[in-house]
C-alpha cells in the first residue's frame, strides 16, 4: 500500500514538473530574444482625454471622430461614463499635443492626461507587482 502512495507521490511530482518545463518553454518560445524583433516591428503609443466638462454625447462624439481621422492614429475608444477618450498612434508619426490642439476649444473641456512621476516610474500601470502572474514571469525571466 505504501508503494502505491510513494508511486502515486512521484507520478503527480513528475507531471507537475513536466507541465511546469512546458510552460517555461512556451513563454520564452512567444517572449524570447529572437520573437522581439516581431513585437516591435509596429509599436503603438496610447494616450488619454479626460473630458472634465458636460458630458454631452454629441460632443464627446464629435470629439472621437476629430481625433480618429487624424493621421497616423490608428484607434479611438470613447468611455462616455468615465468622460475619457483613449486612442492609439504610432510613435514619431503624430505629436500627442497635436491631436489635443484640433479639439481642445471644444466646449467639454478636454484636458490631456499625463501621469505622475509615481505611475512614470513602476513602468506599467495595470501590472500589479505583488500579483502571482507578474511574480511568476519575473522569476521565469530571470532565467533568461
Amino acid at each position: 500500500m505504501i508503494k502505491w502512495i510513494i508511486r502515486i507521490g512521484w507520478s503527480s511530482l513528475a507531471v507537475f514538473l513536466l507541465l511546469f518545463v512546458v510552460l517555461v518553454i512556451h513563454i520564452y518560445m512567444v517572449m524570447g530574444p529572437s520573437n522581439m524583433k516581431y513585437h516591435n516591428s509596429n509599436p503603438m503609443q496610447l494616450s488619454r482625454i479626460d473630458f472634465e466638462g458636460p458630458r454631452n454625447d454629441s460632443l464627446l462624439q464629435l470629439a472621437e471622430g476629430i481625433v480618429r481621422k487624424t493621421e497616423a492614429v490608428r484607434h479611438t475608444f470613447l468611455n462616455k461614463a468615465h468622460g475619457s477618450l483613449v486612442y492609439g498612434y504610432r510613435p514619431g508619426e503624430v505629436n500627442p499635443k497635436a491631436v489635443f490642439a484640433k479639439i481642445e476649444d471644444l466646449p467639454n473641456r478636454p484636458k490631456m492626461y499625463v501621469v505622475n512621476q509615481e505611475q512614470l516610474a513602476s513602468g506599467c500601470p495595470v501590472l500589479d507587482k505583488s500579483s502571482l502572474s507578474y511574480r511568476l514571469g519575473a522569476f521565469i525571466q530571470s532565467f533568461f
